[in-house]
């Protein structure tokens, strides 16, 4: 079973040039995070944070 098939995320601390890069392409894409200090949060479309849990493990996941 393969949770992120299909997926692809970018860490960078530039998100906006990315996506321009992807929109030139016609490929969608959203910024759906950032890095912090400490903790493991993510932020709701409505602006609420909360809690970010471990992922479970996926076929590819166990490989690594």
């Amino acid at each position: 079973r393969l949770i992120a098939s299909g997926s692809l995320l970018i860490a960078t601390p530039e998100p906006e040039s990315i996506l321009c890069h992807l929109r030139e392409k016609e490929i969608r894409g959203t910024v759906i995070g950032q890095f912090v200090e400490s903790g493991f949060t993510i932020r709701q479309e409505n602006g609420e944070e909360e809690e970010l849990p471990p992922p479970e493990a996926d076929e590819l996941y166990k490989l690594s």
